[in-house]
């Protein structure tokens, strides 16, 4: 019997694999031990190896497991070895850039200095001044040119000029700490970068040109960059105003582009659907639900299985029950029963003028239900939970007290439809809220009542007679029969029953 070699060592008293990282130049996790025990093993792509746990019935999975990891630390130091050159790149770019309108700036101010009329000096006189194959001249010319843009004016401010001027502001903010103007230093890094990718979009231009059509076309780029989320677009687009309005309270001519992007169809919300008079169909939804099975036949990880099943369901579940983010949060199998779910919304729990709502489960419904328990393995507890066991979705407070949502689905659906669009089958990219919507359209367009619409919603409804003299409860009761029939017959509209 051939025995395989260890690539790493066998530690029996814990009964894990370890061994030290390889020297790795760019690498900072170079000569660091790495721990090898069950569940990161088993976790791994390599756990389906593990025969038992032992040095024997594990040396061919951990084997195969260090070749990973060590590839993976190269591909990683390569990574970060490159773009460690791209930054030092850009910061000579930008340091030679400083230097040639620093020394355009004591050009001006020297050449201004000297002038007895006491007017200001031009692009041209300055460069008239230089011997003609001086270095100098060569730089001053690039330097104004970058300072004073295409007026040739020097008193002329700039955008560069005007976003260092407004960082710097909120910059000194920092240190107003319990009043109305402090604003955290991550604040300001984040205005940095965006205002900065704002001025390298549109270009080094006097204020007088910061008009409504430069705005248009940066808008508009910003909508055509598919890897951006809405999120991520609102905070370059809000950035970009939030200059604007600081322009305009110290007095710079940017009246028109303010008036602009402070205009309704200056938003960055892009159409549900709703506006041009299409209504979510059936279409839609079999976009997406085509989208996952393309993806679950391409995918092998069990971490990766897991996600799209969840997805899969969580959309079924929006359809089926009109489940937002934080009910499927907080469903538990116990609300699963056969063919239906008995579940009260997670935002109004508290109010006792609502109760449960019994939704009985389209086919397509409980097939994904019961693909998801076959997947993840769970009967018991949180329906919806990440591979590791923690909440799918998380609202915590970073020190500045900013709260940060993470939502696992959400990031699932994005990473989705960033797949479907590389590979040709992309649909309309609708906010996951939207999908309750599509059963709530159907219902009155298959003329139930309102009663109907705000049973499956979660509503307690909005008219005097709903507020003050309906009892809800038994309603509910009442209608139970007859709210059934109804989820029914739109998931046979929908082709999902």
């Amino acid at each position: 019997m051939t025995t395989q070699t260890h690539l790493m060592a066998w530690n029996a008293a814990r009964k894990q694999w370890t061994k030290r990282n390889p020297k790795i130049h760019g690498c900072p996790r170079s000569f660091q031990h790495e721990f090898l025990g069950p569940r990161r093993l088993r976790q791994s792509p390599f756990g389906h190896m593990v025969k038992a746990w032992t040095a024997a019935g594990t040396v061919a999975a951990a084997n195969a497991w260090w070749r990973d990891h060590e590839a993976r630390l190269r591909r990683e130091a390569a990574t970060a070895i490159e773009l460690a050159n791209a930054k030092a790149d850009a910061d000579q770019a930008r340091f030679d850039a400083a230097i040639r309108r620093s020394t355009a700036v004591g050009l001006l101010a020297t050449t201004n200095a000297l002038r007895i009329d006491g007017s200001a000096v031009g692009v041209n006189d300055v460069l008239e001044a230089l011997p003609p194959k001086s270095p100098l001249r060569q730089m001053a010319r690039v330097g104004l040119a970058d300072l004073v843009g295409s007026t040739g004016v020097a008193e002329c401010e700039t955008l560069t000029a005007a976003v260092v001027k407004y960082v710097a502001d909120l910059q000194s903010r920092t240190a107003h700490k319990a009043t109305e103007d402090y604003v955290t230093p991550g604040h300001v890094d984040t205005c940095r970068r965006l205002c900065g990718f704002f001025v390298a979009g549109v270009g080094n231009m006097p204020l007088t040109a910061l008009t409504k059509p430069v705005l248009i076309g940066y808008r508009k780029s910003l909508l055509e960059r598919a890897n951006l989320s809405p999120k991520t677009r609102k905070q370059y687009w809000n950035a970009v105003r939030g200059l604007l309005n600081w322009l305009a309270a110290n007095g710079k001519p940017v009246d028109e582009a303010l008036a602009w992007a402070r205009s309704k169809g200056a938003g960055l919300r892009e159409s549900n659907g709703q506006a041009d008079g299409k209504a979510f169909d059936r279409d839609d939804v079999a976009a997406i639900l085509n989208a996952i099975a393309a993806r679950e036949a391409t995918v092998k990880r069990g971490r990766d299985v897991v996600a799209l099943a969840q997805l899969k369901a969580s959309i079924l579940l929006r359809l089926n029950c009109g489940m937002l983010t934080a009910d499927l949060a907080a469903l538990k199998w116990s609300n699963v029963a056969g063919d239906c779910v008995t579940y009260k919304r997670h935002k109004t729990e508290r109010h006792n003028s609502l109760v449960a709502v019994t939704y009985p489960l389209w086919s397509a419904t409980c097939e994904a239900l019961n693909q998801l328990q076959a997947v993840s393995g769970k009967t018991a507890g949180l329906v919806f939970v990440n591979f590791n066991g923690s909440p799918i979705l998380a609202i915590e407070s970073d020190e500045n007290g900013k709260a940060t949502r993470t939502d696992c689905l959400g990031r699932n659906f994005a990473r989705l439809r960033t797949w479907a669009v590389a590979n040709g089958q992309t649909f309309r990219p609708l906010p996951l809220k939207n999908f309750r919507k599509v059963t709530a359209t159907q219902l009155t367009a298959l003329d139930y009542s309102a009663c109907m619409v705000n049973t499956f919603l979660g509503h307690a409804g909005d008219s005097l007679a709903d507020e003050n003299y309906v009892d809800h409860t038994q309603t509910v009761k009442m209608l139970r029969a007859r709210f059934a029939e109804a989820i029914r017959t739109v998931g046979k509209a929908l082709g999902l029953d």
